[in-house]
């Protein structure tokens, strides 16, 4: 959850100018891919062409962090530069690059084929209800429980990932999920405290979190009603130091979410994940704070958990993250508490830190979460106007309504059979990019991205071609796309009740 919240927030940072200033010449140099398509490919900068793969493609600048490839009429690529990390983005799709010289990052683990249940040796286990956390012999099995007795979520073995899903009816779960494309069944069922898991021929007992116990309804906060707070052994308390000024209301356009803002205040930007409020800035003012919210679904391990655990969870990566920015981060000004909202138990955290500069400055951040879904409000604060923006900020949080959309199984079967691409040709180098996602029953989906660079005088083409299979769903009108090597969000566009495209960022798929 915090990772996504701490990139963007990054680059909102970087863009923003705490970082230090970058111009075309911060990117100078050679460059090795490391995202999917480009993984092992040489990128050199030199000033006014890129040479890849032996082809020179002269570029010009075009406003900050932003060039066009071929000239000015050419293909338009934005850049960000984050640490020894260098990301272009063309018509929605990114790719990474680290500087040469830099050690990469380790790779994941990733789902083999055939059954990675078959075969594993079972291992004597507590066990609680269905609709929680189970873990053993390097297996993980999360559900959450749907409607008229019906399950989803992941089941990981040996830290690979797989979509499950299931159905119950007494004490006895049936289901299957999904490896490479293919299903395998499974059964599990509860006797007394433990769950067998069984597929293939073999049986498997898992123990559930210790803090779950059977029949305990929880609410999204990791408390059960009635019971004092876990944290704090008594109820959560007060947010201190909130603003109680005049506000105005905030509605999410597709309703997600709703909260109160300073007068004022207003929405600078926003897209599918997240937006930046202008805390009453005007153009003579100095950049003093940024004020952001952001959302997102919960990965399945996180759901359940108190929201302070969750936060605590992703701190490490918060610091990682800034730190490539520019921004070091230290230990929090006071420990992670667990405060009340207006809904549902939040979680805040404050961090201090400087820029490149020296400059001090805050890291104020609080969290709620809902159902599935998790929202935030937070801060950068430069050092001595923590008071001018803190406490609107925590009257934003507050008064946070998170409104999680629903899954969404109409539209899910919707998309099904359906491909959605988009194409983008440069008019002056000739070259051509395509991007494809293909949809097929039991929420599958195939990614094919292609692009194509012709040969110019002296110099050799260049093409490639690469496929990546993965698993969709849809909530309300967001669809989540996940692949091995992350999540994608985009959102089904619908014209006369007909779904007609998806859009991914700026780019729209048809």
């Amino acid at each position: 959850m915090l990772a996504r919240v701490i990139i963007v927030l990054a680059s909102v940072v970087l863009l923003a100018g705490f970082a230090t200033a970058q111009d075309v010449t911060a990117i100078h140099g050679k460059w090795i891919g490391t995202s999917e398509d480009d993984r092992g490919k040489v990128l050199v900068i030199e000033k006014d062409v890129i040479v890849l793969g032996g082809t020179r493609i002269p570029y010009t600048t075009h406003g900050p962090r932003t060039i066009v490839l071929g000239g000015e009429d050419g293909e338009r690529a934005e850049w960000s530069l984050a640490g020894d990390v260098l990301t272009f983005t063309i018509e929605g799709e990114a790719s990474t690059w680290r500087r040469d010289g830099k050690a990469p990052a380790q790779p994941q683990p990733t789902p083999r084929g055939g059954n990675p249940l078959a075969g594993k040796r079972p291992v004597e286990r507590d066990a609680d209800p269905f609709a929680r956390t189970f873990s053993g012999d390097s297996i993980t099995r999360t559900l959450r429980a749907g409607e008229r007795a019906t399950y989803t979520g992941t089941l990981s073995v040996d830290g690979a990932e797989y979509r499950t899903e299931a159905t119950s009816k007494d004490k006895a779960l049936r289901g299957r999920f999904q490896v490479d494309g293919e299903w395998y069944d499974f059964t599990a069922t509860l006797d007394g405290d433990r769950l067998k898991l069984a597929s293939d021929g073999a049986t498997h007992e898992l123990v559930a979190d210790k803090t779950d116990r059977p029949g305990a309804e929880k609410n999204p906060g990791g408390t059960t009603p009635g019971e004092t707070h876990p944290e704090s052994g008594d109820a959560p308390p007060a947010l201190e130091g909130v603003f109680d000024g005049e506000t105005t209301r905030f509605e999410h356009p597709r309703g997600w979410f709703a909260c109160e803002l300073p007068k004022g205040w207003t929405v600078y930007s926003q897209d599918d994940t997240g937006l930046i409020v202008n805390p009453g800035l005007t153009q003579s003012d100095t950049l003093d704070a940024i004020v952001f919210m952001l959302w997102g679904r919960l990965e399945a391990a996180d759901q359940n958990q108190p929201v302070a655990k969750v936060v605590e969870k992703y701190l490490p990566k918060m610091r990682e993250v800034l730190a490539q920015q520019g921004l070091q981060i230290g230990e929090g000004e006071t420990p992670i508490a667990t405060c009340k909202s207006k809904e549902v138990p939040g979680a805040v955290v404050t961090l201090n830190g400087r820029t490149q500069q020296g400059q001090t400055l805050q890291v104020w951040y609080g969290s709620v979460v809902k159902q599935d879904g998790w929202l935030g409000a937070g801060a950068v604060v430069m050092e001595g106007k923590a008071e001018a923006y803190l406490p609107k900020v925590k009257r934003i949080f507050t008064t946070l309504e998170p409104k999680p959309p629903e899954r969404n199984a109409k539209l899910e079967a919707a998309l099904v059979g359906r491909t959605f691409s988009s194409s983008q040709y440069g008019r002056v180098t000739g070259s051509g990019h395509h991007a494809s996602y293909s949809f097929e029953a039991g929420g599958a989906v195939t990614r094919r991205l292609m692009s194509n660079v012709p040969s110019q005088p002296g110099l050799p083409g260049a093409s490639t071609d690469s496929e990546r299979g993965g698993r969709y769903e849809v909530c309300g009108d967001v669809l989540y796309l996940y692949f091995e090597t992350g999540q994608e969000s985009a959102q089904v566009v619908q014209q006369g009740g007909k779904v007609t495209a998806i859009r991914i960022g700026n780019a729209v798929y048809e």
